[in-house]
């Protein structure tokens, strides 16, 4: 039995994506959050590194990537990227999900689902699995664990590891099976799979594998009740399932029908197609007055606690000038800094000051000065016309009335800027209670933007 050591988080693969959880773990390979250096999340499928001897192990998983690409549908997790981990594993850089699949949702609410919940999820995984299969491209093994409920409703096909194209080009198609050998999960799997016979292992062998996650979503129960795995193969390859509404009497008998049906053991006699099998589930609903809603609700799933950002302690990337993704800067504080602490705040976010108003008798000083300075000034203009020019031996001179005009007028023109002057502390004072504009302080640091927060679980 090969053993399994989980990749650290901090540690570097790719000199690029940095680990940040471990996921999940299956027999071949390890599925981590992990985030690029400029932040991007994605997931990130490890194989284990005991099977890199087995070079169909290695070919197996590496085809997994190239088989998910092939099916050009929402439904069907997207590869991105592939490589080489630095112990030599070959790894699949995948879209990250935020949700559970459809084993965790049974396992956390321990029984079975709503029907229209159930019914949403077959009719979204009958459109994606009718799209791999117009692309030529069999799953073998569908169950609850490879159908993936997104938070916002889409449901996604995981895991198309032991996939098959149906049509390869130039090749044998045997090369990555065995002659024999039954893969796929036992409880979800057709008879067909069970014994082997690569040449009937088709589209409607899946069509099996989803109806038999249906009826464990709707009953909480297997198609066959066992003791172990050797009773239940024997059970498969000798007798029929127990029909649905059997199991579950408040059934609707039209939703029980559609997938009894694709239990049947003749091929000829399932459901002749994903599309087929969807139109008659959606009419069955619509007899049976069950409305199918266009997404499964989350049932009440919340997402669990998990690290937002690589720790501070992860080492640079060992390739090139690699920016550092730094935490998430922490809130601003409500409370305002203690003296003299100015310059150990923060300098991530912009510095506003904020002055209170001023308050005492500042304000009554400047108009009571004011006040006096418009006095001086009537004073001076009512005294103004009792002043006779001194007299002169002819008319006054343009000089001489400029002069006495000037002087009458100058008067009041002072009062004025001396009241002018006395009532500026009062408008200075008054401006300093309004806030200043932000003040941005640059940083020191080198650090670069960090990522965006984010929520939510994931599992490919």
């Amino acid at each position: 039995m090969q053993t399994f050591k989980a990749l650290e988080p901090g540690t570097v693969v790719g000199e690029k994506w940095y680990i940040l959880r471990l996921i999940g773990a299956g027999g071949m390979a390890a599925v981590y959050e992990a985030q690029h250096r400029n932040g991007k999340r994605v997931a990130l499928k490890i194989l284990h590194e005991g099977l890199l001897p087995n070079t169909r192990a290695v070919e197996r998983f590496l085809r997994e990537g190239s088989l998910a690409n092939v099916v050009d549908h929402p439904g069907v997790v997207s590869v991105l990227d592939d490589g080489v981990a630095e112990n030599g594993a070959p790894y699949l850089v995948m879209e990250f999900l935020e949700g559970e699949d459809l084993g965790e949702r049974l396992k956390r609410l321990g029984g079975p689902l709503a029907v229209p919940d159930a019914l949403a999820i077959g009719s979204l995984a009958l459109e994606a699995l009718g799209a791999a299969h117009e692309a030529g491209v069999v799953h073998r093994d569908l169950k609850p664990d490879n159908l993936f409920l997104c938070v916002d409703g889409r449901v996604k096909i995981l895991d198309f590891g032991i996939a098959r194209l149906i049509q390869s080009a130039g090749g044998d198609l045997k090369t990555l099976t065995e002659i024999g050998m039954a893969l796929g999960t036992i409880k979800y799997m057709s008879r067909e799979q069970a014994l082997g016979d690569l040449d009937r292992i088709n589209g409607q062998s899946d069509l099996w594998s989803l109806g038999a996650t249906l009826y464990r979503a709707l009953s909480g129960q297997f198609l066959y009740e066992s003791r172990n795995s050797t009773e239940y193969l024997m059970k498969l390859l000798h007798g029929a399932p127990r029909p649905l509404g059997q199991l579950v009497p408040s059934m609707p008998g039209a939703v029980a029908e559609v997938i009894d049906r694709a239990l049947l053991h003749e091929q000829s006699e399932r459901w002749s197609s994903a599309g087929a099998m969807r139109k008659a589930l959606l009419e069955a609903a619509e007899r049976s007055g069950v409305e199918i809603p266009r997404w499964p609700s989350a049932a009440g799933f919340s997402p669990p606690q998990r690290p937002r950002s690589r720790p501070r302690n992860l080492p640079p990337a060992p390739s090139g000038p690699t920016p550092s993704i730094p935490e998430p800067a922490a809130p601003p504080q409500a409370a305002a800094p203690a003296a003299g602490d100015g310059e150990q705040e923060d300098r991530n976010a912009p510095t506003v000051q904020i002055r209170a108003p001023k308050t005492g008798a500042g304000p009554v000083v400047a108009v009571l000065t004011g006040a006096v300075g418009l006095g001086f000034a009537l004073v001076s203009l009512l005294r103004a016309p009792a002043q006779e020019p001194a007299p002169s031996a002819g008319p006054p001179t343009p000089l001489a009335l400029a002069s006495t005009t000037s002087l009458a007028s100058t008067a009041p023109a002072v009062a004025s800027l001396a009241a002018l002057a006395a009532l500026t502390p009062l408008a200075s004072n008054s401006a300093a209670s309004l806030p200043s504009p932000p003040r941005h302080q640059a940083r020191s640091s080198p650090k670069t933007s960090q990522p965006p927060p984010d929520i939510g679980t994931s599992r490919h």
